[in-house]
């Protein structure tokens, strides 16, 4: 028995060993088999990495849009396209230069960012402890559904399975441009919420190497981004990305989270790469977009310049506000909003530069905005700002500075007029009780710089002079109560319940008001204001500044709030024909006839190294505008040089008494402002700007450029040329001398 016992062991464990490895044979097999299975790895690499990321093949193009200069076709599997500019064979596209990107070697995400049409933020906010995930078509295993041929292009939905989104797009071809739209109503959210999208964020992305080029970025007046093949170590892992219209100041994540770059006032940016270029200008949702670039040796081997439409924000939610404790949230509940639409304008080749880019804006400006070229006169405006009066500390209460009565301003007027200043423009800042940081004050004028008589006797003189007179408001700020403004009914809040303020002068805020207010403030003030026969008002905070506002009562997106400051201003325009900005965002410019403080710098930082006067090549012709007061630059020399290089008409603020007496008030903050102490200057600079500008004041700028380093050339529509010289040295070609530190002024007849 146990013989047979051991035996049969023996032949059972036999048995169950050669089943086990005709088990595994068999399972080995089929594991071969299915790793041999190319479906079978396509999707293991789906659900972990997403699609292999390659670039449409040209074949797979099908025309679908004509025009005149544009022929548009498209790769239904991507929505990707190619715009044909018929005018010289160019082709823009939708992704980066299929030649370079096959040899560039990037790889990851980057590669699969850079082959995709879109890209795109979410979270999830059932979960708290994760971070926002960027990803775009490839990487989410994202296809194309619902595409269809229409007018002039074709529409399509990207369906993004990993992320449960679903993002519709339209794109169309008219006259020379093509316009991109991400349509806000067929936004789809499921498992995460949507953060942003860049939709063809690499159109026409190009190498640096053989280039001749830049990126044009809206960073304050403009500023470039050269094509570089060395990008500096300081960079590499930077992008230039700034707020259209500046910082949500409802979705500021804490006090000191300021945008550190120039104030973006245009809604633009461009690229130029040989003699191809283009324009982009955001038509729909602008305000609610960050223009964003990045140089080649950035993330990619491709410099790429593209707008990202934001559709939430991040914002400190406080729990405890004396210890300053809080969190980190978004607006879960809500999606920023209309739809989101670019125009890329094409240029031609004898365009395709800054100046190219800067004609075509203004030239959108005059057809879609319907801005109209102002009309020439024998002589250009000086711009003059008289402070009525402020306040300062006192040891029981505020006490009020009398800076400049009507009667000194009269007096003033007069001096410069027998002087031969035959045009002004006159901003009369500070004239409501307490001064100009009495904010929300509006009439009647403080009695201790004249009333309401002293204004009018003021205004009817300069009008006698051939002066216009303005008197500068802020209704946008509210530290009187004027008007019934309570602070917690009538001010902006933001999405964590906090009251939003704004600084001023040196450690001073003021309460901002909700902009429904100020619209029902500012109604009904107009004849107030004709009756003191003003040519128009100055206005600040509206028109610059766009803040979404979470007060229950006044409640507006920031849509909301630029509809709503447009509406204010154009009453202001139909009331009292003329409105003039204070460095207004272009949102407003339909509506004003001047802008003040026009930024004439960039952010001097290592990405834009080159300032270029776009704002002011735009607007030239159009609407006329100076940089800051000419009694306040840092360099005088250099400074002045500026303005004559932009095209900047001069404008000086004063007052009667000496500026020492201004010192501790609390919104002044200028270096010299008593009149007797510039009237010499002012005279001599005046007659050197109306020598340069008097012949040009309606001319469009039509090229500049740098000649060099430090010198600089502009050239307007009727041939005339004024080269500035920033350097100390005499600068010749041999037909042109341009003094150090001065400037050469070539007539239009003398230029041709």
């Amino acid at each position: 028995m146990r013989r047979f016992s051991k035996k049969a062991v023996t032949i059972g464990i036999t048995a169950i060993l050669v089943f086990i490895l005709i088990v595994a044979v068999g399972m080995n097999i089929k594991f071969e088999q299915r790793a041999e299975s190319p479906e079978a790895a396509k999707v293991s690499t789906a659900q972990s990495d997403g699609k292999e990321a390659v670039l449409p093949e040209s074949a797979t193009f099908k025309p679908v849009a004509e025009t005149e200069i544009i022929q548009l076709s498209v790769d239904q599997f991507t929505g990707h396209f190619i715009a044909k500019d018929k005018r010289n064979g160019h082709e823009y596209t939708s992704f980066p230069d299929p030649e370079q990107w096959k040899k560039a070697g990037i790889k990851g995400l980057w590669k699969q960012h850079t082959a995709s049409p879109i890209m795109f933020q979410t979270l999830n906010f059932n979960d708290s402890k994760v971070q926002p995930k960027e990803s775009d078509l490839l990487k989410d295993d994202g296809t194309v559904k619902d595409f269809e041929e229409i007018e002039n292009g074709y529409r399509l939905t990207y369906e993004l399975p990993n992320t449960g989104l679903e993002i519709p797009v339209q794109v169309t071809i008219k006259d020379d441009y093509i316009e991109t739209t991400v349509l806000r109503e067929g936004i789809k959210e499921s498992i995460n919420g949507l953060i942003w999208i860049r939709l063809f964020p690499f159109f026409e992305a190009v190498e640096s190497a053989g280039q001749d080029g830049y990126m044009f970025v809206p960073d304050g007046g403009g500023a470039l981004i050269t094509f570089k093949e060395q990008v500096s170590s300081g960079i590499q892992t930077s992008i230039y990305q700034a707020s259209v219209y500046g910082h949500d100041k409802a979705f500021r994540l804490n006090e000191s989270n300021l945008e550190t770059r120039s104030r973006i006032v245009m809604p633009v940016y461009g690229m130029k790469s040989g003699s191809t270029g283009f324009i982009a200008v955001l038509q729909e949702g602008e305000e609610y977009a960050d223009i964003v670039a990045a140089p080649a040796g950035v993330y990619t081997s491709f410099n790429w310049v593209t707008s990202q439409m934001n559709y939430r924000s991040m914002f400190y939610q406080t729990t405890n506000r004396k210890q300053n404790q809080g969190y980190t949230a978004y607006n879960e509940k809500e999606l920023f909003g209309s739809d989101r639409t670019t125009r890329y304008y094409l240029l031609p080749e004898d365009e395709a530069n800054y100046s190219g880019m800067a004609g075509r804006y203004r030239d959108y400006l005059m057809e879609d905005k319907g801005i109209q070229r102002i009309e020439s006169a024998p002589f250009i405006p000086l711009y003059l700002t008289f402070l009525g009066g402020d306040q300062e500390k006192g040891i029981l209460t505020d006490r009020y500075i009398k800076a400049t009565t009507t009667s000194q301003a009269e007096q003033m007027l007069r001096q410069l007029s027998d002087q031969g200043v035959k045009s002004m423009e006159v901003t009369y800042l500070g004239w409501q009780k307490n001064g100009v940081s009495a904010y929300g004050k509006g009439l009647p004028v403080d009695n201790r710089i004249g009333g309401n008589r002293g204004m009018e006797r003021f205004v009817k003189l300069a009008h006698e002079l051939g002066a216009s007179v303005y008197l500068d408001t802020e209704y946008g700020l509210n530290n009187t109560g004027a008007g019934g403004f309570k602070r917690n009914f009538d001010g902006i809040v933001n999405l964590a319940g906090r009251k939003l303020s704004q600084p001023f002068g040196k450690s001073e805020e003021a309460p901002l008001v909700s902009n429904r207010f100020v619209e029902a403030q500012m109604r009904g003030k107009w004849d107030d204001y004709e009756a003191l026969d003003i040519d128009g008002i100055s206005v600040n905070t509206m028109g610059r500044d766009l803040f979404s506002d979470y007060n229950t009562k006044h409640k507006a997106t920031r849509s909301e709030a630029k509809i709503l400051q447009q509406s204010i201003l154009k009453e202001a325009k139909d009331q009292l024909e003329h409105v003039q900005g204070n460095g207004s965002g272009f949102y407003s410019l339909p509506y004003l006839n001047r802008i003040q403080d026009l930024d004439d710098d960039y952010s001097h930082d290592l990405l834009t190294d080159t300032p270029i006067p776009f704002a002011q090549m735009a607007l030239h012709g159009l609407i006329s505008y100076s940089s800051g007061y000419a009694n306040n630059r840092e360099e005088q020399e250099r400074d002045m040089l500026r303005d004559i290089e932009y095209g900047s008409y001069p404008a000086y603020i004063f007052t009667d008494v000496p500026t020492s007496a201004m010192t501790d008030a609390f919104a002044f903050q200028y270096f010299s402002t008593q009149f007797s102490e510039w009237e010499a200057e002012v005279i001599k600079e005046y007659q050197i700007f109306n020598e340069l500008f008097s012949a040009v004041q309606d001319q469009f700028i039509v090229s500049h450029r740098s000649i060099t380093k430090r010198v600089k050339e502009t050239v307007y529509e009727n041939g005339t040329r004024i080269l500035v010289n920033y350097g100390e040295e005499v600068y010749y070609d041999g037909e042109i001398s341009v003094p150090a530190l001065g400037y050469t002024l070539m007539k239009g007849e003398e230029a041709s």
